[in-house]
């Protein structure tokens, strides 16, 4: 039993106006196992205890799931998000002093938020994570932190919803469980932070309307902000307390110096430090990223200050003059290789690039040494082995530097990277699907030493994926095939949404009437999932006019297909079986051996809803058969075949094995399809208690699915 456990039963029971005497009298638990359950010493709670409290506690259904999760689920440690502060910090007392008062002085009635805000490299970060750590024990319940990326030059501000994600997974939410939904996701972060006392560190916000969907509902919580703008808007409509942060003085920049380059070096030259102290303007990455270059070297301070000088506006308070003055110092101090490898990642769209895409989009065969290099000088960072970020504002001053006859072909490789890539990952699930046995020149392959490898360098590479469909760079055929590669995967993990997107931006992109008929039946699937029936419908007619014009009878196929899984989602099987069977003989005639087993496949589950089981057998037999693998969907449909024969042990094995298979695939519509089968079953022999717990682990896979087959099996776990 967890303490969100505890938490809820407590607050769910002020909710309803009763003490804990009148919730005993109501439930029929005792007053003492309702106290030991409200201040965690009941550590495990029956789950029919639970259910009973549940029911007089009049909880929704998804409250009821909520409590009976938490009620079941083991302790976790409480997050700890903070990133390492960076070392040396220096001054900036009475910023400290004004957060030390936002904490001590926070009125108790609503959630505490100071904003940080102040020009670019000005130190709001470091000064955020500085006193985060300083007060952490302040904070038992955790600390939570998201880097907003609001001024990412390459347009990819991160969305409330992908903040919310991370966070809710962090207190231990199922990734499965986090709702597509902003405000679901809001309100649930809400819940999940009532009663905590957590301290949230929101870095470089882009505005108030990014923040508000981020911050706790009720008091105990602290929120810090960071953003170049004042979020006035914030301040307005909560009691966040602004605190713009000033440029460093004299005295601090000096500190900051001989604290990176040691105090005996910057003594020994009193006229350089000052110099370059006048010359950074107070600013204390332009400090930082000078003795940065310096600690690297023998040169004497002297030689830095006057080449400091030579850069125009330096010290002007002009953001972008500023920063590239500052940038520069360390660019043009890299050996050839290093520099041409900073100026081309900066063509990368992304926060976060893998060593291998570093490698692809500079050509070589290995990066490892120039990312070294990089990351020496603090142009780039090794957040976790083999995974680098930009700072925002590097990454676009990297990519000002880049040369005009490197830029496309550049461009080209590091698109072509996850093009290649991404459906290298598709083929590895998918034998037999098309992928171009090497690379293109100068691109890195990744080796996939099984099928869960590519999944989880689909699941790891999102993110860049997106961000290259959705980027301006160029290759529209390359998109194009890149959104085909990972259509299937966010389909199979709910990712609905996102799916949407990309499609769209690909149709956007081709003419080709192929590739765009092809991704109209990717698009109706997403519709179809999701219960839109009457947009898929519209897309299929359209498509299955043109194939009938064409004569392709692969793309016949996929079209029926289409339209049989429409016609069975809407209950009309004999018009679904008219369908898929005509999906079959198109794909006999195209020599697409494994779609001619999903269709048989389809068949017979046509055959087996409409009660002519023998046939289905028969059909669901030759699905198997036919396959070049086993796929969960057919084991599934032999397993249904044998429960509506009555040969309930047979189907629960086959059931089984479906659910195996679904989970080594991560295909989670079929996870859930499988498991209510299997609960299906459990509950024909009698076995009602494994009937309920399978239905449950049902209903969770549906939820994270979004799809509507979770109201209606929780209303038959109701």
């Amino acid at each position: 039993m967890t303490d969100e456990f505890a938490g809820a039963v407590r607050r769910f029971r002020l909710r309803a106006g009763l003490t804990q005497e009148a919730l005993a009298e109501r439930s029929g638990i005792s007053v003492s196992t309702i106290r030991g359950m409200e201040t965690g010493k009941r550590r495990n709670p029956q789950l029919a205890s639970v259910r009973q409290l549940a029911a007089a506690l009049a909880l929704r259904p998804q409250e009821q799931e909520d409590l009976l999760s938490a009620a079941s689920a083991e302790p976790v440690p409480a997050p700890r998000q903070l990133p390492p502060e960076l070392a040396g910090f220096v001054g900036r007392g009475d910023a400290l002093g004004r957060l030390d008062a936002v904490l001590d002085d926070g009125a108790t009635s609503t959630v505490v938020i100071s904003a940080i805000s102040g020009t670019a490299g000005i130190g709001k970060t470091t000064l955020a994570l500085h006193w985060a750590h300083r007060v952490a024990d302040r904070f038992p319940d955790g600390q939570l932190y998201a880097d907003l990326r609001g001024f990412d030059p390459g347009g990819t501000v991160m969305a409330p919803g992908e903040a919310l994600r991370a966070f809710l997974e962090a207190l231990n939410v199922p990734a499965r469980s986090v709702p597509d939904d902003v405000e679901a996701q809001a309100a649930k972060f809400r819940t999940l932070m009532a009663g905590r006392a957590m301290l949230v560190v929101l870095d470089n916000a882009r505005d108030a309307a990014q923040v508000r969907p981020l911050l706790p509902g009720t008091p105990g919580s602290l929120v810090v902000v960071t953003s170049r703008h004042d979020l006035t808007g914030l301040i307005a409509t909560t009691n966040a307390r602004g605190l713009p942060l000033a440029l460093l003085s004299r005295e601090e920049a000096h500190a900051l110096l001989a604290d990176r380059l040691g105090a005996e070096r910057v003594d020994a030259e009193p006229a350089a430090v000052a110099e370059i102290i006048d010359r950074c303007a107070g600013l204390p990455l332009a400090l930082a990223v000078v003795a940065a270059r310096a600690a690297h070297t023998s040169f004497s301070l002297t030689a830095y200050a006057e080449e400091l000088g030579g850069l125009d506006g330096f010290g002007s308070g002009d953001e972008a003059t500023d920063l590239r003055a500052v940038f520069a110092c360390s660019y043009l101090a890299l050996s050839p290789a290093a520099a041409r490898a900073f100026r081309l990642l900066g063509l990368h769209p992304g926060t976060e690039i893998s060593l291998a895409a570093a490698a692809s989009v500079t050509g070589l065969t290995s990066a490892r040494r120039v990312m070294q290099e990089l990351t020496r000088a603090h142009l780039i960072v090794e957040r976790t082995p083999g995974r680098f970020e930009f700072h925002d504002l590097l990454r676009a001053y990297a990519a000002e530097q880049v040369q005009p006859d490197e830029r496309h072909d550049a461009l080209y490789r590091l698109v072509a990277h996850y093009r290649h890539n991404a459906e290298h990952a598709r083929a590895k699930e998918h034998p037999g699907t098309p992928a171009e046995p090497t690379p293109p020149d100068g691109v890195v392959a990744v080796a996939y030493a099984d099928v869960t490898a590519a999944r989880s360098w689909l699941e790891t590479e999102t993110p860049a994926l997106l961000a290259i469909v959705r980027s301006d760079h160029g290759f529209p055929r390359e998109v194009v095939a890149l959104v085909r590669a990972i259509a299937n995967f966010l389909d199979v993990n709910g990712r609905l949404s996102a799916n949407v997107d990309i499609l769209h931006r690909a149709i956007a992109f081709t003419q080709d009437q192929g590739q765009l008929v092809a991704l109209w039946k990717l698009i109706a699937r997403v519709h179809t999932r999701a219960g839109r029936h009457t947009e898929a419908r519209a897309l299929l007619d359209h498509a299955l006019e043109i194939d009938l014009a064409s004569g392709d009878t692969n793309a016949l196929g996929y079209t029926y297909f289409g339209l049989a899984r429409l016609a069975g989602g809407r209950g009309d099987h004999r018009e679904a079986l008219d369908l898929v069977s005509k999906t079959v003989a198109c794909f006999q005639e195209s020599g697409n051996r494994s779609a001619e087993a999903d269709a048989l496949n389809g068949v017979a589950w046509c055959l087996a809803m409409l009660g002519e089981y023998d046939e289905a057998l028969v059909r669901a037999e030759q699905a198997i058969a036919a396959g070049e693998v086993v796929s969960a969907g057919r084991i599934d449909t032999l397993g249904y075949i044998q429960h509506c024969r009555g040969n309930h042990g047979e189907a629960v094995q086959h059931f089984r094995t479906a659910i195996g298979i679904a989970e080594n695939a991560g295909d989670r519509y079929m996870l859930a399809e499988a498991l209510t089968h299997l609960g299906d079953t459990h509950e024909a022999m009698g076995n009602h208690a494994e009937a309920r717990e399978t239905w449950e682990q049902a209903v969770e896979e549906w939820e994270a699915l979004h799809s509507p087959e979770a109201d209606a099996l929780r209303a038959r776990l109701t």
